[in-house]
């Protein structure tokens, strides 16, 4: 400590010595030109001040201090510039974390706006924040420019829903959505209740892409979501007029279609039933059902099941009022071949 002392009091004259020679017999401290060195052996300082070592590792300088408080620091501040802008400085210092020095932080400063990243006395980072809670803390946006390789896990949070949450595209822009931000390029995390969540606005994961999102597996595309809201399995084939779009088969233990123009104004008595002459002579030109589209029309357009079922409907209906008025017909003519019966007998 001595040693240091005379050091900082030696400094303002070492701009006089002009050769490398120690200052008295004994001393560390030698000087060439303006430069000053501090080593065990003879050698020439290269810069204002040399500090040189010849062994093998070890600590090199220590500065201490006492802080008995909290947020109590020992550092040094670096500074370039003009006298009038001594604002412009850097520092880093050992910041006490709790009283009396028990742990001991690295902060980093700048004169602007105070600390602005730490290093805990258990090894957390923490960019924007005095407090880390784990190996890497960062209050704000962060930005990598190349590859980030996590081993475990990634934990995002926000102060609130004004700021969108999750991982994003450089120089991303959000949009408004449930009164909360989201990115256009991103994915990340949004409250949303849809009214069967278990818990009102629980947290949801969203995957946003504003021209489209595609999904891969083993290097080939897989599915894609359109801009406009499509979903395209299979295939990359945009099929216009349609929300989903399917190359392959499509296995359910159920599908629900919901349609409004349904069949049952065959039983109104305004419509028009065929006879059952002029079907067979439909048929006869055509070789399918009237109103029922043929093989070709299937294989070129596909088929609509919401279609097709009110039309099988249809035909299942008005076969139902042919099975009727023949019913009826019947009817008539057994009533008719009773009453004959009736009179013949009643002749006898």
């Amino acid at each position: 400590m001595k040693r240091l002392i005379l050091l900082f009091l030696i400094v303002p004259f070492i701009g006089y010595a002009q050769t490398q020679v120690p200052q008295n017999s004994g001393s560390p401290i030698y000087y060439q030109g303006n430069f000053v060195g501090l080593g065990e052996e003879m050698f020439s300082p290269a810069t204002f001040l040399h500090l040189r070592n010849t062994r093998l590792g070890g600590w090199f300088m220590e500065l201490e201090g006492t802080t008995p408080q909290a947020g109590d620091f020992v550092g040094l501040r670096l500074f370039t510039g003009y006298p009038g802008e001594r604002k412009k400085w850097i520092g880093i210092a050992g910041v006490a974390e709790n009283a009396h020095s028990n742990a001991t932080g690295l902060a980093f400063y700048n004169g602007n706006v105070g600390e602005v990243m730490r290093v805990t006395h258990d090894g957390n980072l923490g960019v924007g924040t005095e407090t880390p809670t784990a190996k890497l803390d960062v209050n704000g946006n962060a930005t990598f420019r190349d590859n980030a390789i996590f081993s475990k896990s990634i934990s995002m949070n926000r102060a609130n829903a004004q700021e969108p949450i999750g991982l994003s595209y450089i120089n991303n822009h959000s949009f408004d959505f449930n009164n909360e931000k989201v990115f256009h390029y991103g994915l990340g995390l949004h409250s949303w209740d849809d009214d069967n969540s278990p818990t009102e606005n629980a947290l949801n994961l969203y995957h946003s892409g504003y021209y489209g999102i595609n999904f891969f597996t083993r290097g080939s595309h897989r599915m894609r979501i359109t801009y406009d809201g499509g979903v395209l399995i299979g295939t990359t084939e945009r099929q216009h007029g349609y929300k989903l779009a399917v190359n392959g088969k499509i296995l359910a233990k159920e599908v629900k279609i919901s349609t409004t123009d349904w069949a049952d104004y065959v039983f109104q008595a305004d419509y028009q039933l065929r006879a059952l002459s002029e079907v067979d002579h439909f048929i006869q030109e055509n070789g399918h059902l009237p109103g029922i589209p043929n093989s070709a029309e299937v294989e070129e357009n596909g088929v609509s099941v919401g279609e097709m079922q009110r039309l099988l409907l249809e035909k299942i209906e008005e076969l139902t009022l042919y099975n009727i008025e023949q019913e009826k017909k019947i009817k008539a003519y057994e009533e008719r071949i009773s009453s004959l019966e009736n009179m013949v007998l009643n002749k006898d």
